[in-house]
Parts: C-alpha cells; structure tokens; sequence
C-alpha cells in the first residue's frame, strides 16, 4: 500500500555508509516480521537496508498506542518519515 523510508533518509542527512530504512505498509501483511522479510527481494538493493513491515491496523496502533504515549519507534517515525510511494487505496 505504502512505501516510506525514515532514519538519516527520511531527514535528509543520509551520508556514505547510512543504511536505509524503510516502512513498508503491506495489507496482506501475514506472520512475523522475520517472515515478513523473506518476501520482500531487499538482498537485491545496493545498499544496507532495515524494514519494517507492518499491516495498516499494525502501523495505527504502533503512532497511536492504547497506553497514549508513543513509544521511540513512533516518534522517530513521526519525526523523520516521508513516504515515497503510496499505491491506490
């Protein structure tokens, strides 16, 4: 549904050596992250990438917690996100 990336990318400050991180926002979402992670080709990219995968329902839940405050994850995410791209939907 969603692609973005966050961390140094996200901020803009990406140097030689950063890794990429990106958020994945994936309505069909099933199974752990690990087994999340094997669907995706990310071996394929140039660079060091970490992923985050996660079901609209998941990523709601995780900026907006039932215990009210954000935990580190959702503020970095808050702070740094830009989506590049959103599909239909």
């Amino acid at each position: 549904m969603a692609v973005g990336v966050f961390g140094s990318y996200g901020r803009g400050d990406a140097a030689v050596g950063s890794d990429l991180d990106l958020l994945l926002i994936d309505r069909q979402g099933m199974g752990t992250q690990s087994q999340r992670l094997l669907l995706w080709p990310f071996e394929e990219l140039t660079l060091a990438c970490d992923a985050l995968i996660l079901t609209p329902k998941e990523f709601q839940a995780l900026l907006e917690p039932a215990s009210g405050a954000p935990g580190r994850m959702a503020q970095a995410l808050l702070k740094d996100l830009l989506w590049i791209w959103r599909g239909p939907g």
